[in-house]
């Protein structure tokens, strides 16, 4: 019986020793990943700050890889990428594994797994220190090239989707654009619509130039007109979709959406491109409507009352109706209309206006964009 207590109390000790010695290796990697991190941190110090740009196009979930069940990087705005399990196997495709317990791994193999683990991440580091040093190293001899501004920075999101059930002001940048702040809203359609003109209490003056239209103007709590060389960008960088609320004097709100809301570039003179299918709970005016006999917009380029291209010969749709639209000899509907205080609803000329709801002037407009969801 002693002799083999004291083989159990070697076994124990060869044992204490061997998870000392694995304790050991896994400072000594620890040691040399904190040293390879500082390494890495100094090296991207370096680099000019659009070196620290990801893809937009990443992944943030294991739907984008199908029915794969293999190890993917993901990566979500303002974070570093890191790797998942994705698991396709028992409940459809795109799931990512946050726990798994399979054959109750002893001490010795947790340690021994840490360090394989170890392993892998400084190979892995070394790799970013030779590409990093690759980077510099272009970046010598391109000197004076400027940064790449093709792609967005990851901390910065695209559109207001990121920022959830928020309405308030938020920070987005295109490729190829500085950052610029945009009012979000989720109040009326669901998340993430980007507001892109309002219309509240006339405080704001729409009778102005070809120029103010192009760069936007008014106040991104109040009323606004968000610019048309954003709406370009915007609707060119991804598909959006528009959504329209209406309301008059009496109350009575309507709505009106479109599938996919395009706007071309200033040499296009920012053509109406799309809009899409039509659904809401009033007339469509934006496009044709047999019903109403309106025309609608689609296809028109801006006019404004120094820039009339709205088709009608020696009449300038804009500078008679004090506003910039897409005007086409001249209106269906014109959100930019003279705001009237008005309690009698009765109707006028001139003012914001959908008129294959009624010709009533509206007391409030809000349109927004939000990029189609698939």
């Amino acid at each position: 019986m002693l002799k083999h207590l004291v083989e159990y109390e070697n076994k124990i000790e060869q044992l204490q020793l061997k998870i000392k010695n694995q304790e050991t290796k896994e400072q000594k990697l620890q040691a040399k990943i904190r040293e390879m991190a500082t390494t890495i941190a100094t090296l991207e110090a370096k680099l000019a700050k659009d070196e620290s740009i990801a893809d937009p196009t990443e992944p943030t979930s294991c739907l984008p890889f199908g029915n794969s069940s293999d190890i993917h990087t993901i990566r979500l705005p303002g974070t570093e990428a890191f790797q998942v399990p994705c698991d396709s196997r028992f409940a459809g495709n795109g799931w990512i594994v946050i726990h798994r317990r399979i054959d109750g791994s002893d001490c010795y193999g947790y340690f021994q797994n840490q360090t394989d683990q170890m392993l892998k991440d400084l190979v892995e580091y070394e790799n970013q220190i030779e590409q990093l040093k690759l980077k510099i190293k272009n970046q010598g001899t391109n000197a004076g090239a400027g940064k790449d501004e093709s792609i967005a920075y990851p901390a910065e999101a695209t559109s207001c989707l990121p920022f959830g059930n928020s309405s308030d002001i938020h920070t987005i940048r295109l490729p190829g654009t500085e950052a610029f702040q945009v009012s979000c809203d989720s109040r009326f359609a669901g998340n993430g619509w980007t507001v892109i003109q309002r219309r509240m209490d006339g405080s704001v003056s729409f009778n102005r130039t070809w120029n103010k239209y192009k760069q936007g103007f008014g106040e991104l709590d109040g009323e606004l007109w968000l610019g048309l060389e954003k709406l370009h960008l915007i609707t060119k960088f991804q598909p959006q979709e528009l959504y329209i609320q209406l309301e008059d004097f009496s109350g009575e709100k309507r709505y009106a959406r479109y599938s996919n809301f395009s706007v071309g570039s200033e040499s296009q003179l920012y053509e109406l491109l799309s809009l899409g299918d039509f659904s809401g709970n009033t007339e469509t005016a934006l496009t044709r409507n047999k019903k109403t006999h309106h025309a609608g917009h689609l296809n028109m380029k801006f006019t404004t009352p120094d820039r009339d291209n709205d088709y009608k010969d020696g009449f300038n749709c804009g500078k008679a109706n004090s506003s910039g639209w897409w005007f086409k000899k001249c209106y269906s509907c014109n959100l930019n209309g003279l705001y009237v205080h008005t309690k009698t609803g009765e109707n006028q000329e001139n003012t914001i206006n959908w008129l294959a709801w009624h010709h009533k002037p509206l007391k409030f407009v809000q349109m927004m964009i939000r990029p189609v969801q698939k």
